[in-house]
C-alpha cells in the first residue's frame, strides 16, 4: 500500500512534467501595503468582497464602498517552474485571455507588453532560452483607468463627452473597457481591475489556428450555395496540405515576418480570440503564418433558418493539416451554417426601409436588447448568457441585440444561439459617448475588432454588425458641443475621429473579414423620436414616453421602420429585493432604494403612469406590483402596434431583456432570471399567430397577427364576460390569415367592462381584462400543494376562486418560484399552476399573491 506522502510526491512530479499550467497568483494590497494569496483569476473588487474586506457591492449603498479601488495601481505575481516538457519544447506560450485594463506585464523583471485591451486576447511567445532554470517570476501591474489617463495630454485637451460615466473625471470614452462599468441609469460603477480567466503556461503547440470562419457568399435558384472558408493560422512547417469533408483537398503556403516575440496572438477557444501575430525570426523554431481562403458551391444546401421560419441545420467538420511527407500534424474540428443575410434599406412608399432578409426571405425581427448578466466578467458571467437563451425561446424571441455598451458575446453564447435559431444583432462595443480617432486609439481599435469579427461571423446567428449605440444621435441631438465645452476645433476633431472609426475602420474590417456577407451599418438608431417624420426611416429608439412626455398609448402610434429600443421601467419581485435591502429600507423614499434606482425620472415615471391605470398604491408592495403591470402594459402596447405595422415595420427589439444586478430596470427578468409581468407577455405577443389588444387614437381592438410564410385558416371563438365572470355573449368564426397583415377580430366598446377569452383552433386562449381602476376585493383563495418531481424541483398550486381574479400574481415570500403561468386573469372556477422551486419545497404559508 502506497504512503499519503508517496501519492503526494507522485502528483506533484506529474504537475512538473505537466505540458500547460494554470497559474496562481498572489495580490499587493495598496493601502495595507502586503502580498496576499488571489487565486488564479478575478477582479480586485471580487477578492476584497469574498475575503471580507469589503461588504456585498449589490447590497444597500455598498457601492460607494468600492470607488477608492479606483484611485491604486494594483500589482499581481505568480510563479512557474521550468519543467522538463516545458526545456524540451523550446518555445512557450503565456496565454492571457483577458487583462482589466491598463496592464504591464514583467518576465523576470523583463518588461514583455503593454496592454490598453480589455477585449483582447494576448498569447505571448516565451524562448526556453531567455528563462530561468527553476522558477520564474512574472508580474502584472494594472493602472486604474482614472489613474492611468487624469495627467495625459488626451484627457488635458478637451473633456469627451461621457454622460454615464458617473465619476469627476470623465475617461469611459478613452479606455477600451465596458462601458457600463463606469456607471448607467441602470448599473452600479464598479470599474473592475483584474482578469477574468486564468492565464497559462503551455507548451506552443506546432499548429494553432487563429480563426476559421465560413461566409455564405450567395444561394441560388437551383438550391445550391457558394460558400467561403476563410482561416487564419500558424504553424511550424511552411508547406501544408489541407483536408476537409465539405472543402476537399489543397495545399496553401505560409510566409515569416519579423516581429517581437511579445506581440498577441489568438485562440479561437476563449471568448475573446485575437489575431495572429507577425513571426519572429530569431526564435529557435519560427512559425510561419498562413491565410486560408477556399470557395466550395454545395448542390443541394441545407440552409440555417431563425426560429419560426425553418430549422436550423448546422454542418459539422474537421480541418485536417499534413506536412510534406504526409503525417497527419494537426485536427481542427469546426460548425458553421449556411444563411444569406441582407439588410434591405430601401426608399419606399414611407420612407426608408430597415427589415433583414435571410435566405431571400424578409423577417420581422422579434426579441430584447442584452445588457451584460453581471458586473463581473468570466466563466460565470458567459454561463449567465447562455443560461438566457431559453428565456428567449420560451419567450418566442427570433433576434436579440447585443447592446454596446456591454462585453462582446461569449463563444458559448453565440453557439447557444446558432442552436435555438436566434438572430444576433451586434454592436461594437461603443455607447452613448464621443470617441478618439488618434493613431494610437484607431491601431488598438483595430487589434480589438480583428479578434471579434472573425470569431462572431463564425456563426450563422450572427446577421449584423452596428457600429455603436447613440454615438450620433447623441452628437446631433443632446448639447454635448454647450455642456462640454466644445469650441469648433474640438468639433471637428471629434467629427473627423467618428469619420475615421464607424464609417472607415470597422466597416472595411467588417468586410474584409466576411467578405461582404455581413452588413454593417455605422450606428443605431439612424433617426431620432424628436419629429413624426422620422419614424419613416431606418432604425428607432423611442423613449418619447420614458424621456418626454408622451402617453403611454403613444407606443402603438410612434412606430419607426424598425424599433431596436424602446421601454418602461419596473421594479423586481420581493425576493429580490429582500436580497438588497432590508425591511426598513424598503420604500421610495430610502437612501438605498435611491441608490438602485439608476434613472434620474424612474420612481416618479412609473408612479405618474400607475396611477394612471392603476391607481394609487397603498404601499410599497402594491408600487412594485403595478410598476409590473404598466410596464407590461407599455410594451405589449408597443409590440401589437409594431406588429401590426408591417411590412411597413419589420422589427420590435425592447430595452432590456436582463439585468446585471438587482434594481428597478427596463427589464424582463431580473438578476436571478425571475420573469416579470412584461415577460409572460412578451411570450403570448410575440407567438408566430399572436392575440394581442391593438390601441390607436384611444381605440382598442383585440387582433389577430400571424408571421408564418404561408397564408392559413384560424377558427377563432371570442367570448364575452360581464365583471362577474358570467359569459353574455360568443362569436365563432374562420378567418384567413396572411403573412404581416392584421385581422381585427372585434371593437372594443369604451363603456366594455368585463373580460373577453379568445379560443384560437380550440387548443390556444388568452383572456383580456376590461376593468377600470378598482379597489381588489378580498379574494376567499384557498391553495393547496402538491409535489410533481422532487428531483426536477416540479411542484403544483392547486385553488378555486368564486370570482374572477384579476392579474392574479403569485409568488413566494422568501424564495424564488417560477409559475408557469403568471400575471393572469383568472375566471371563476378551479385552477392549476405549475411551478419550480430553487431552494425547497414551500410551505402554503409562504405563497402570497396580489391582484387588483
Amino acid at each position: 500500500m502506497r504512503s499519503p506522502l508517496f501519492l503526494l510526491l507522485f502528483i506533484l512530479c506529474l504537475s512538473q512534467l505537466s505540458a500547460q499550467v494554470s497559474l496562481d497568483w498572489e495580490l499587493y494590497h495598496p493601502v495595507k501595503k502586503q502580498w496576499v494569496k488571489f487565486g488564479q483569476a478575478g477582479t480586485v473588487q471580487e477578492f476584497l468582497w469574498h475575503s471580507g474586506e469589503l461588504p456585498d457591492p449589490f447590497f444597500g449603498d455598498n457601492e460607494a464602498k468600492y470607488q477608492w479601488i479606483e484611485e491604486h495601481e494594483w500589482h499581481f505575481r505568480s510563479k512557474f517552474f521550468l519543467n522538463e516538457n516545458f526545456f524540451n519544447a523550446k518555445t512557450l506560450t503565456l496565454d492571457i485571455p483577458n487583462l482589466d485594463t491598463y496592464a504591464q506585464i514583467f518576465l523576470n523583471g523583463k518588461h514583455l507588453l503593454s496592454s490598453e485591451n480589455f477585449f483582447i486576447h494576448h498569447q505571448i511567445l516565451l524562448e526556453v532560452k531567455d528563462l530561468n532554470c527553476g522558477y520564474n517570476t512574472i508580474e502584472i501591474k494594472i493602472d486604474a483607468p482614472i489613474k492611468h489617463h487624469v495627467n495625459s495630454d488626451q484627457y488635458k485637451a478637451f473633456t469627451y463627452p461621457a454622460p454615464n460615466d458617473v465619476g469627476a473625471v470623465k475617461v469611459a470614452s478613452l479606455t477600451r473597457k465596458p462601458q457600463y462599468q463606469f456607471g448607467w441609469d441602470w448599473a452600479p460603477r464598479l470599474n473592475t481591475i483584474g482578469f477574468a480567466y486564468p492565464i497559462t503556461i503551455t507548451v506552443k503547440a506546432p499548429l494553432s489556428m487563429d480563426y476559421l470562419l465560413v461566409n455564405t457568399l450567395a444561394l441560388k435558384q437551383d438550391g445550391s450555395a457558394k460558400v467561403e472558408l476563410k482561416a487564419k493560422f500558424n504553424a511550424q512547417d511552411s508547406i501544408l496540405v489541407c483536408e476537409s469533408q465539405y472543402f476537399g483537398k489543397f495545399s496553401i503556403s505560409g510566409s515569416v515576418r519579423s516581429s517581437s516575440s511579445s506581440s498577441s496572438s489568438s485562440s479561437s477557444s476563449s471568448s475573446s480570440s485575437s489575431s495572429s501575430p507577425p513571426i519572429d525570426t530569431k526564435i529557435s523554431t519560427p512559425f510561419y503564418n498562413f491565410d486560408l481562403q477556399q470557395d466550395q458551391v454545395f448542390s443541394q444546401a441545407r440552409l440555417w433558418w431563425p426560429a419560426g421560419q425553418g430549422a436550423q441545420h448546422l454542418y459539422h467538420d474537421t480541418l485536417r493539416f499534413f506536412d510534406q511527407s504526409g503525417n497527419l500534424v494537426h485536427l481542427y474540428p469546426f460548425t458553421f451554417g449556411i444563411r444569406e443575410t441582407k439588410l434591405i434599406q430601401e426608399k419606399d412608399e414611407w420612407g426608408t426601409s430597415f427589415a433583414f432578409q435571410i435566405n431571400g426571405r424578409k423577417v420581422f425581427a422579434k426579441g430584447a436588447n442584452i445588457i451584460p448578466p453581471g458586473m463581473f466578467a468570466g466563466p460565470n458571467l458567459d454561463s449567465a448568457y447562455v443560461h438566457l437563451v431559453p428565456q428567449m425561446q420560451a419567450a418566442n424571441f427570433n433576434m436579440v441585440r447585443i447592446w454596446g455598451g456591454g462585453m462582446y458575446a461569449p463563444e458559448t453564447f453565440m453557439a447557444a444561439c446558432d442552436r435555438a435559431g436566434i438572430l444576433v444583432w451586434h454592436d461594437f462595443m461603443f455607447a452613448c459617448a464621443m470617441y478618439p480617432g488618434d493613431t494610437a486609439f484607431l491601431e488598438n481599435i483595430e487589434s480589438e475588432v480583428k479578434q471579434q469579427i472573425p470569431r462572431l461571423a463564425a456563426h450563422p446567428s450572427l446577421v449584423y454588425f452596428n457600429g455603436n449605440n447613440e454615438v450620433d444621435v447623441a452628437w446631433h441631438n443632446w448639447g454635448f458641443q454647450v455642456q462640454y465645452h466644445l469650441f469648433e476645433k474640438e468639433q471637428q476633431v471629434i467629427e473627423t475621429a467618428y469619420q475615421k472609426l464607424f464609417q472607415e475602420l470597422l466597416p472595411s474590417q467588417v468586410a474584409s473579414f466576411t467578405t461582404n456577407s455581413i452588413p454593417y451599418v455605422h450606428t443605431s438608431p439612424l433617426s431620432n423620436w424628436g419629429q413624426d417624420d422620422y419614424f419613416n426611416h431606418g432604425t428607432m429608439h423611442y423613449w418619447g414616453v420614458w424621456h418626454g412626455k408622451d402617453p403611454l398609448h403613444d407606443f402603438a402610434n410612434k412606430i419607426g421602420r424598425f424599433n431596436a429600443e424602446y421601454g418602461f421601467q419596473s421594479f423586481p419581485q420581493m425576493s429580490t429585493i429582500d436580497r438588497f435591502a432590508l425591511k426598513k429600507d424598503q420604500s421610495l423614499h430610502t437612501a438605498v432604494m435611491k441608490a438602485h434606482q439608476k434613472s434620474y425620472v424612474g420612481n416618479g415615471m412609473i408612479e405618474k403612469h400607475a396611477k394612471i391605470y392603476f391607481g394609487k398604491a397603498k404601499d410599497f408592495e402594491t408600487f412594485i406590483y403595478y410598476s409590473q403591470l404598466t410596464q407590461r402594459k407599455a410594451v405589449s402596447i408597443a409590440i401589437a402596434g409594431h406588429r401590426a405595422d408591417a411590412p411597413r415595420c419589420m422589427g420590435t427589439i425592447y430595452w432590456q431583456l436582463n439585468d446585471c444586478w438587482p434594481a428597478p430596470t427596463w427589464s424582463s427578468l431580473d438578476d436571478h432570471n425571475n420573469w416579470k409581468a412584461l415577460h409572460y407577455a412578451a411570450r403570448e405577443d410575440y407567438r408566430p399567430i399572436a392575440v394581442s389588444e391593438l390601441i390607436k387614437a384611444d381605440s382598442h381592438y383585440l387582433v389577430l397577427l400571424s408571421e408564418l410564410a404561408e397564408d392559413t385558416l384560424v377558427t377563432v371563438e371570442v367570448q364575452f364576460y360581464n365583471e362577474q365572470g358570467i359569459q353574455i355573449n360568443k362569436e365563432r368564426r374562420t378567418y384567413p390569415l396572411q403573412q404581416y397583415q392584421s385581422q381585427v377580430l372585434t371593437f372594443i366598446n369604451p363603456a366594455y367592462s368585463g373580460f373577453v377569452k379568445v379560443i384560437l383552433d380550440d387548443q390556444y386562449e388568452r383572456l383580456f381584462s376590461f376593468i377600470e381602476k378598482r379597489k381588489a376585493p378580498v379574494a376567499k383563495v384557498t391553495f393547496q400543494l402538491d409535489v410533481l418531481d422532487t428531483v426536477a424541483k416540479k411542484a403544483v398550486l392547486v385553488f378555486e376562486n368564486q370570482e374572477p381574479l384579476v392579474d392574479f400574481w403569485v409568488f413566494s415570500k422568501v424564495q424564488d418560484l417560477h409559475f408557469e403561468q403568471n400575471f393572469q386573469t383568472l375566471l371563476p372556477g378551479k385552477h392549476v399552476l405549475e411551478f419550480t422551486f430553487r431552494d425547497q419545497m414551500p410551505t402554503v404559508e409562504e405563497i402570497g399573491y396580489l391582484l387588483r
